[in-house]
């Protein structure tokens, strides 16, 4: 069950995501400072989370669009940076003794333009359509060991389980 407190559903979905689906610990909007222009900015990170089977970190950008114009791919590009700086590899190994870390963006939709960025970084890409749909599976298959209606933990969960469960009477 996700104890992250989430300010954004799109944020709350991906945190659902890694916890059920990855098995991950989550905290959100982790913040740091990071310097630009010779001055220290306060910044945030969507999700720091912790794999413990796999003693792996992954620090998450949650895009809530597809950047398409030229202000969004800018925003994009610096998310990239700021995941990538040295002043957040610095403060996660000061403030949680993190070495290395596994970077990630997801949004709604891999654009060639964003593909290509994130390979350039060694960030990793995931949209929302893989995110419903891996947890659509989970549940299914829950679902199916359990012989129908499964308990589950958060809500991106019970309304994916609820759209499953009424499918065939709704006008999707």
């Amino acid at each position: 069950m996700s104890t992250a407190i989430v300010a954004s559903p799109y944020e709350s979905m991906v945190v659902d995501y890694l916890e059920e689906i990855e098995g991950y610990l989550c905290k959100t909007d982790v913040q740091f400072l990071l310097k630009s222009r010779g001055r220290n900015v306060r910044c945030d990170i969507d999700i720091l989370a912790f794999n413990p089977k796999r003693k792996k970190f992954l620090v998450c950008e949650v895009i809530s669009y597809t950047p398409t114009s030229k202000k969004d791919i800018e925003a994009v590009k610096r998310k990239i940076e700021i995941i990538s700086s040295q002043n957040l590899k610095d403060f996660l190994e000061k403030q949680y003794g993190i070495d290395k870390y596994e970077k990630m963006i997801v949004t709604w939709t891999k654009t060639d333009w964003l593909k290509k960025q994130v390979n350039k970084s060694n960030v990793k890409l995931l949209t929302f359509k893989e995110i419903a749909q891996r947890l659509i599976d989970y549940l299914e298959k829950k679902r199916d060991e359990a012989g129908g209606w499964v308990g589950v933990p958060n809500l991106t969960l019970l309304v994916l389980q609820t759209i499953l469960h009424f499918k065939s009477e709704l006008k999707l």
